[in-house]
């Protein structure tokens, strides 16, 4: 980035005692606590500078601004972002608070960087030799991980912006238009001297020994998984550099004209169906070297293609910071590093050039037991299916689930699936112990027939019978022993469905709202802990069948986008929340708790149902059939979890998809973006796995069922 730096190179050691070492270090670097230094005059705080542009400001600073002046980059997807003059703004100010981000410099840990817009964030000293920034409130910050590690907000994360280290002749070359602040003549640039800051050393820890303490890397974190790329590994002249970190596959991106390293997704932030998995660096465009095949399009190392069909469109940032290795170990001891141990190929002997790991994703196709013969089994496998997941329920007869196992189980993998909540017996004989629709009624615009529930009633949605309330809980659990009584024993495991709340829970209308039981409205069952009810369930179900393999399945909440126009981060709106906001409140926190109440005791996979047409989502909104299914994945990724790990890996999860009786390029295209996931399992769902309700509205007071 253009300040000191002293790389070294740990060479010639074995694996084997690089790995004791590093054991060594972790057992005894952290035995007391971090050395905090407090100077929170040391340097000014720039709080909200005022803005311009970066050809302004090239114009009227020239004789001032370099070609090779580093900057510290920002982007913000399609739109341009800007640049900062880290001689003009960041070595004086270690901290700019503004609306465009809280960008943070540390040249004695070698980085530069940015986080969510803030005017309530300023210097405040050193710890472990990072930076420290302190908000309004008392609460302390690193610069470097952004965790809260003092005050009232202790443990909170900050949302990184999407930021990278390059030159200013280079931005300003590619984004004349993006911002830049107003260089008036009280910003002139600032020279660091030839030694570290000596508060900034006093406060380093051990240093672990698997590098050099000064040595370059790219630090990459994706859920609880971190990684270093030690930049002297990179490929000297440029290159892209693919991985899998957290389940999810990356690129690492090198551009040694500026000397910057990045780490992206291998899909584009407008279009998350779209796999970029035949990236290249290509030089003969010296400011896009890197080209992706299938389109022939060029992207910068910003991320954005500047030709070709993808022109405009941007790569998915993820977060990732150059910086020196004592700093990035000191922040997360547990790091892997990139190079210490090889990477696993597939079995069919993938390109060399590939770094991605060896699981193959199973794919299986979900299906009645009715019609199942040899001729059945045999085109499901040339198809590429090698499991079958079949429906458990009182419509097909022991005989005939006798006869589908008899022929599946010889050829292919056979699991069951058993729907949990919607259950229409359980609810046309028991309607009190029905999911109610909570306190909004906007669900009523779904339903122009259906009068508004009067005083003493409440509105349920038809035929949902969720497992949060004790009566049902029961029940449900005992039909599901008298199923598994019906089937050979020749099965491997079981699917259950709908372990949620039921639709709309919340009375936003939206099929997906599954966190609440009675959102405002009286109970006219028994509700239990809604929160673990999951967790238990999927623990007793687990006693009935101890030999087999037990997948919950799982939905995803309303998403930001089901929001109001107003309210999206597009303006842009699916309509499915009507008039209600708290999918950006409410709905995550429920699905978090829940979920993670879930995980704390289910350590196999999970399964996630991402079947569009199901759920009421247009497949057109999110750029044709099978675009939901990213979404889907990105609102578990992004959703953060406190047991056992803040994200789910994706080899994890098990992806059901939409799928048509006959295969057709619909299922073939929700087929191909699941698969694209790398998750542990793709079901394509051949049969109708209904999802939506019906509002009945009955009487509050108790009557007998």
């Amino acid at each position: 980035m253009g300040h000191r730096q002293n790389l070294h190179t740990v060479r010639g050691r074995t694996l084997g005692l690089t790995l004791l070492v590093a054991i060594s270090y972790l057992s005894v670097a952290f035995a007391a606590d971090p050395i905090l230094v407090a100077k929170p005059d040391a340097f000014r705080t720039l709080v909200n500078p005022n803005c311009s542009h970066c050809i302004d400001e090239a114009k009227s600073r020239a004789g001032d601004l370099r070609a090779d002046d580093p900057v510290l980059a920002w982007t913000r997807g399609k739109y341009e972002g800007g640049a900062i003059p880290i001689r003009f703004f960041l070595n004086p100010y270690r901290v700019i608070s503004d609306t465009y981000g809280v960008f943070v410099f540390d040249p004695e840990a070698g980085f530069a960087r940015g986080f969510e817009p803030s005017l309530d964030f300023s210097f405040y000293g050193w710890r472990n030799g990072i930076v420290v920034m302190q908000h309004k409130d008392g609460t302390l910050f690193s610069t470097l991980s952004g965790r809260a590690f003092e005050g009232p907000r202790k443990g909170e994360q900050l949302k990184p912006v999407a930021t990278l280290p390059t030159t200013w002749g280079y931005w300003n070359k590619g984004y004349p238009g993006s911002v830049a602040y107003r260089m008036f003549e009280k910003y002139q640039p600032i020279e660091l001297g030839p030694r570290d800051n000596a508060d900034s050393t006093k406060t380093r820890a051990a240093s672990d020994p698997r590098m050099a303490e000064a040595s370059e890397v790219l630090g990459v974190s994706l859920g609880a998984a971190q990684k270093a790329y030690p930049l002297n590994v990179l490929p000297k002249d440029g290159g892209v550099v693919r991985d899998v970190l957290a389940g999810q596959e990356i690129a690492i991106l090198w551009y040694p004209a500026t000397q910057t390293a990045v780490a992206y997704s291998m899909r584009l932030d407008e279009d998350e169906t779209a796999s970029l998995d035949n990236l290249e660096f290509d030089a003969t465009v010296p400011d896009a070297p890197y080209i992706d095949r299938n389109t022939n399009s060029r992207f910068g190392i910003e991320g954005r293609a500047v030709s070709g069909p993808l022109k405009g469109k941007t790569l998915g940032w993820i977060d990732s910071v150059q910086c020196r290795w004592f700093a990035w170990a000191a922040e997360y001891p547990e790091t892997e590093i990139h190079g210490t141990a090889p990477p696993r190929l597939s079995k069919a002997g993938a390109d060399a050039r590939s770094k991605l790991p060896a699981q193959k994703t199973l794919e299986m196709v979900l299906s009645t037991p009715a019609g199942v013969t040899s001729a059945v089994i045999d085109g499901w496998r040339r198809e590429g299916f090698t499991g079958v997941v079949l429906l458990l329920d009182e419509g097909h007869a022991a005989a005939t689930y006798e006869a589908a196992a008899a022929i599946a189980a010889a050829k292919l993998d056979l699991y069951y699936w058993i729907e949990i909540a919607r259950n229409e017996r359980m609810a046309e004989v028991h309607p009190r112990w029905m999911a109610s629709l909570g306190m909004h009624d906007d669900w009523l615009a779904r339903f122009p027939t259906v009068e508004k529930p009067k005083k003493g009633e409440v509105a349920k949605a038809y035929p949902w019978v969720p497992i949060g309330y004790a009566e049902a809980f029961g029940a449900h659990l005992r039909r599901v022993a008298q199923l598994l009584r019906t089937v050979p024993d020749s099965y491997q495991g079981l699917l259950l469905n709908d372990l949620q709340g039921g639709p709309a829970s919340c009375g936003c209308g939206n099929l997906q709202c599954r966190w609440a039981l009675d959102y405002g409205v009286p109970a006219t069952a028994t509700p239990e802990d809604a929160d673990d009810a999951a967790a238990r369930f999927v623990s007793e179900v687990r006693k009935l069948a101890p030999a087999k393999e037990i997948v919950p399945v799982w939905m995803t909440e309303c998403e930001d986008h089901d929001l109001p126009a107003d309210k999206t981060p597009t303006g842009k709106t699916t309509g499915l929340c009507g008039s209600v906001a708290c999918a950006t409140g409410t709905c995550p926190r429920a699905f978090a708790r829940q979920l993670d109440a879930l995980l704390s005791s289910h350590t196999g996979p999970l399964g996630l149902f991402t079947a569009e047409h199901a759920c009421g989502r247009d497949a057109q909104f999110y750029g044709g059939p099978g675009g939901w299914v990213a979404s889907a994945v990105g609102y578990l990724d992004n959703t953060p979890l406190a047991s056992p790990t803040p994200s789910l890996p994706h080899d994890r999860m098990w992806l059901v998809v939409q799928g048509t009786p006959e295969k057709t390029e619909a299922e073939a295209a929700a087929r191909s973006a699941a698969r694209h996931l790398h998750p542990g399992a793709v079901i394509v769902s051949r049969v109708s796995i209904e999802q939506s309700y019906q509002p009945r509205v009955i009487a509050v007071e108790h009557s007998a069922d």
